[in-house]
C-alpha cells in the first residue's frame, strides 16, 4: 500500500511527464520534488519501490536513464 506522500508524488510525477514528455534521473531529486523532500524520490519511496517506479516509467518509455 502506498502512504499519502507517495500518492502525492506520483500525481506530482505524472503532472511532470504530462508537461514535458519525460523524467531524467536527476529530474526526480530536484524541484518540484524536493519540495515534497528534500531528497526528493529518495526520501519518498524505499530502495524496492523506488526502483518499481523507475521501471514503470521505463516501460511507458517516459523515463530517461
Amino acid at each position: 500500500d502506498l502512504k499519502a506522500d507517495q500518492i502525492q508524488f506520483l500525481m506530482m510525477l505524472k503532472t511532470f511527464v504530462l508537461d514535458r514528455g519525460q523524467v531524467e534521473r536527476e529530474n526526480l531529486i530536484q524541484p518540484p520534488f524536493t519540495n515534497m523532500h528534500p531528497q526528493g524520490i529518495r526520501g519518498v519511496f524505499p530502495p524496492g519501490q523506488l526502483s518499481q517506479v523507475l521501471q514503470f516509467l521505463e516501460q511507458l518509455g517516459q523515463y530517461a536513464a
